[in-house]
């Protein structure tokens, strides 16, 4: 396990990310699949950075083993999460501009029983998270399409549950994932 720890002006801890890996076979291939996730205090604004780590983590792997595929398996616990991985990730599955196909599918059904994940639905991507949210704290993002898709797909986020979002991560992805996390650090 890796992990990140983020500072604000002060040098108070103002968040963390981390990021691990598992092999899982599938279909007679090895599959690299990141696990992680983050957490910043309510006054900060770390998803930038805490994408920048996780993409530095999947360029790790990538380095070290360029022909296994790769990929990043995480919860999403708001719609907040899921549209910083829909604006900073070339291709994110479920998503609302394209289908997924059934190897991903496939791949998220074992890894999501593998890691202990709780179903709530007969939707394999819908899984029960730590703890219930607000969503009043997120009514800003009302009118963004990404996170009207997460609420459809997932009308019970307030109540604690997340959707589970795989990321692909080649080289390819990674690379258009540095620029557009890079444009969002730098347009703040």
């Amino acid at each position: 396990v890796r992990l990140g720890l983020f500072y604000g002006a002060g040098d108070e801890l103002a968040g963390f990310a981390f990021a691990s890996i598992e092999r899982i076979e599938h279909a007679g291939r090895t599959h690299a699949v990141m696990g992680g996730g983050g957490f910043f205090r309510a006054r900060y604004r770390g998803g930038a950075l805490a994408s920048m780590f996780m993409l530095g983590q999947g360029v790790r792997v990538r380095l070290r083993e360029p022909h296994i595929p790769l990929a990043y398996l995480t919860r999403a616990t708001t719609p907040a999460a899921y549209r910083r991985l829909a604006l900073t990730m070339p291709r994110i599955y479920p998503s609302r501009k394209h289908e997924t196909p059934s190897e991903v599918e496939a791949l998220v059904r074992t890894l999501s029983v593998r890691r202990h994940y709780v179903p709530v639905s007969e939707n394999p991507w819908l899984v029960r998270s730590a703890a219930p949210h607000d969503p009043t704290r997120l009514q800003r993002l009302d009118d963004d399409p990404d996170v009207r898709f997460y609420l459809e797909l997932n009308p019970g986020f307030a109540q604690g549950n997340s959707v589970l979002v795989w990321t692909c991560a080649e080289a390819a992805d990674l690379a258009g994932g540095f620029a557009r996390a890079l444009r969002g650090r730098l347009a703040r």
